[in-house]
């Protein structure tokens, strides 16, 4: 191996890799030295802590409130807190500006580029680094978008700079200042009083909950009061009324404020007041003020508007306000004038029993549907804190429609209403709370969603076995004719195996394998048939005994092991929409035909599975003629 030669190579490359990072190295240099003297400023933006301005709407002095994010105060013309928002968008577009085609003077002077005196100059301080930057802006430049500009560190360089630097600088008091009518962030604020016209309202907040205290104890509806907050919060003054030295707060009907809205919380360092006093003449604004501030201010009409919300916009539409969600229930009682009371409770294993006769089957989905329905019902309006007689009366809680109460035992928590009358033309539900004196009108429900007795919630299904338990399924069915075919069914193995085959076979045909896709079909549609009404043995019902059971359509018998019998029901044919169906005792029931569709149309595709093969039928074949015999 030639090691001499690979060695000069090697030397070689190093030397032309060392040449080439060296003359990438300076490129890097030269056109990051470049870059930096094409910026406007040479000062770190975070770094700026005053800036004054001087534009055609006047003289302004600005400084940071101590840290950065204590924001920006005004100095001059007056004293006020400025915006922030604004004071980050004017220091970003100067720390970002970049100057274009520098040149000297020369011959040429100030006034030739509006720079003798400028229109617009300012002076930007970093405090920290002892950096000043003395900027002013003149004409337009002769490229669009352009503006002549001079720092006066260069007296003698003329440059261009993008017309958004002259945009940012050209800024009246009313663009620099704060224009919050009053600081109140929802998250920051536990207590709010707002006194009007109306009257006085107070709510306050634990553990980010609101309750109201006045004009009457109530739970407070959290999202209606976080959002006023917001909006007051974010609500920006239209305008700012010039007072200074003529104060005179009458003139604008702040010494006896209309409406006053005063919020408090942990971190607001003080109670924070909002005065609003009389309507600026032929504007659809108001006069407002911060209490302890002399700054008067226009508050918009849409501001004016939230601060004269009627006190019942912020109480709960909540109708059982410690149990919102039907997962919380475990517990109900419900006394209904027209349907009777009854009490359930749940376990924890989920299932609901009725506490007078607990070996009763309760419809789960019945139970909880109803436990939803009430707790889905919500407050419209609030009619009275202190009714009347007449008003209880007329409202019919002298005896209520139903009275339900909620609970739930585990967290101790329980909500009790009375419900007085349905108005079904007025689509009017009357309610109060029991132990609360405040009458109210809930949003609109069917009432038949919440007239429910204990009858209503039984199971009613008619078959009451689980699927797996069944192994054999006989079932006839008679066909236009009169003519009957009988079909039988088995599960083939054990009865507790998973995948249990299954063989059927129609009249006297041979067994034969069928899909226990349709056999599962079947059953679950069985399972899941409800009634509408049973009959014992020998009722004299007037429906029962006019029931059609001389023309059964189908027959189900289904048992289990060691035939077990599990269901044997004949079923009608279809009458007044419905159907019926009857055990060999006597025992019966109504169903809807609407319900039994999906057990007729799976017992039919199961049925359909049995595949009949036709019987060859035997031809005889003529004798051939015998060549003696005669014609």
């Amino acid at each position: 191996m030639n090691f001499k030669g690979t060695l000069i190579a090697l030397v070689l490359f190093l030397v032309v890799l060392g040449a080439f990072y060296f003359d990438y190295s300076r490129k890097q240099k030269k056109e990051t030295a470049k870059s930096a003297s094409e910026q406007l400023l040479q000062m770190d933006a975070k770094t700026i802590d005053h800036l004054t301005i001087k534009n055609p709407q006047g003289e302004f002095e600005l400084a940071k409130a101590g840290k950065d994010e204590e924001g920006w105060k005004v100095l001059k013309p007056i004293e006020t807190q400025a915006d922030d928002s604004t004071m980050k968008s004017l220091i970003a577009s100067l720390a970002g500006a970049r100057k274009k085609n520098p040149f000297a003077l020369g011959q040429r002077s100030l006034a030739d580029y509006g720079l003798e005196k400028p229109a617009i100059a300012a002076e930007l301080k970093a405090s920290s680094k002892g950096e000043i930057a003395d900027l002013s802006v003149g004409d337009e430049g002769a490229e669009y978008g352009q503006n002549y500009a001079r720092l006066a560190a260069k007296p003698d360089e003329v440059f261009l700079v993008p017309s958004s630097v002259k945009t940012a600088l050209d800024k009246k008091l009313y663009d620099l200042r704060d224009k919050t009518i009053l600081r109140c962030p929802p998250d920051d604020i536990t207590t709010v009083t707002l006194t009007t016209a109306q009257g006085e309202f107070e709510a306050e907040k634990h553990d980010k909950a609101w309750t109201i205290t006045r004009p009457v104890k109530d739970a407070g509806e959290s999202t209606a009061i976080s959002d006023f907050l917001r909006k007051i919060n974010e609500g920006k003054a239209a305008s700012f009324v010039d007072t200074t030295g003529t104060l005179n707060l009458a003139v604008y009907g702040l010494d006896a404020p209309k409406t006053r809205l005063a919020v408090w919380g942990p971190k607001t360092e003080g109670v924070r007041t909002l005065l609003v006093g009389d309507q600026q003449p032929e504007q659809d604004k108001y006069y407002g003020k911060v209490e302890g501030a002399e700054q008067v201010f226009a508050i918009p009409s849409d501001i004016y508007k939230e601060l004269e919300k009627d006190a019942k916009t912020f109480r709960s539409k909540e109708v059982f306000p410690d149990l919102t969600s039907s997962f919380d229930v475990n517990a109900m009682k419900v006394e209904s004038k027209k349907k009777g009371a009854f009490e359930v409770n749940k376990d924890k294993e989920g299932k609901w029993t009725l506490v007078d006769e607990p070996d009763k089957n309760l419809d789960k989905t019945k139970v909880e549907d109803l436990a939803a329905a009430l707790c889905d019902l919500r407050i419209k309006d609030v009619l009275t804190d202190d009714p009347k007689t007449s008003e209880t009366l007329k409202y019919g809680f002298e005896t209520p429609e139903l009275q339900v109460t909620l609970q739930n035992t585990d967290k101790g928590l329980k909500d009790s209403v009375e419900i007085g009358l349905f108005e079904q033309d007025n689509r009017v539900i009357y309610a109060r709370s029991v132990g609360q004196t405040s009458l109210f009108t809930l949003e609109w429900s069917a009432p038949e969603k919440l007239e429910i007795g204990i009858d209503d919630l039984v199971e009613r299904k008619l078959a009451t076995f689980k699927t797996d338990e069944v192994s054999t399924i006989d079932a006839q069915k008679r066909l236009a004719g009169g003519k009957v075919d009988s079909y039988h069914f088995e599960k083939a193995g054990a009865a507790k195996e998973e995948k249990a085959e299954w063989k059927g076979k129609k009249n006297e045909e041979a067994l034969q394998s069928v899909p226990t896709i349709e056999v599962d079909s079947f059953l679950n549609t069985l399972t899941g048939l409800s009634y509408k009404t049973r009959y014992e043995a020998g009722s004299q019902d007037p429906e029962i005994k006019l029931a059609p059971f001389k023309d059964l359509e189908t027959t189900m018998t289904l048992k289990g092991a060691e035939g077990k019998p599990l269901l044997d029901v004949g079923m009608t044919i279809e009458q007044f929409d419905q159907r019926f169906a009857r055990q060999p005792d006597g025992v019966a029931w109504s169903i809807k035909a609407e319900d039994y569709k999906p057990v007729a149309s799976a017992l039919d595709r199961l049925l359909g599975t049995i595949k009949v093969e036709e019987k060859a039928q035997a031809t005889k074949k003529p004798t051939p003629k015998s060549p003696t015999s005669k014609p």
